[in-house]
């Protein structure tokens, strides 16, 4: 298997691979109702950030044009490929790129990375009006002047 070009990338995978062995290793054997829910929502942290990852990846090859050195048809058709995924999930993931591209505001928060929060369905959290990655200076009831709020 071939490594990635990027030695420091490359050595942040090797890591990833290491820490996941070692919980693999560790059996995570939750002490206590405590314990199962942080166990469940660190994990679930992790697999959002992974699939987040795997979003940006496509996304990546697509705007760059890469599958196209193998005659794929779309940067989904190559990683399928690569990946030996579903045709769902590589339409999913191409989906996932599509609405990043359409959505800065998603994007914004896709680029900080996942929620610790779970229940989303997407593999991170948008950034909402109180979070602080919302834009400063947005209008905002209070900011918005009565003219143009349509009030008299």
């Amino acid at each position: 298997m071939a490594s990635v070009a990027d030695p420091e990338v490359e050595a942040a995978l090797a890591a990833t691979r290491a820490g996941l062995a070692d919980l693999r290793r560790l059996a995570l054997h939750p002490a206590d109702v405590d314990d199962a829910a942080a166990c469940t929502r660190a994990l679930e942290r992790c697999a959002r950030e992974v699939r987040a990852l795997q979003v940006q990846v496509l996304e990546q090859i697509e705007r760059a044009g890469l599958h196209h050195a193998e005659g794929h048809r779309s940067a989904a058709i190559f990683v399928r490929h690569k990946a030996n995924l579903s045709k769902a999930e590589a339409k999913r993931r191409a989906k996932a790129a599509r609405m990043l591209r359409a959505m800065p505001l998603v994007a914004a928060g896709f680029a900080v990375g996942p929620s610790a929060t779970a229940g989303s369905a997407l593999p991170w959290s948008p950034p909402t009006r109180t979070s602080p990655s919302w834009p400063p200076g947005s209008l905002t009831r209070s900011s918005t002047p009565s003219s143009a709020t349509g009030s008299a």
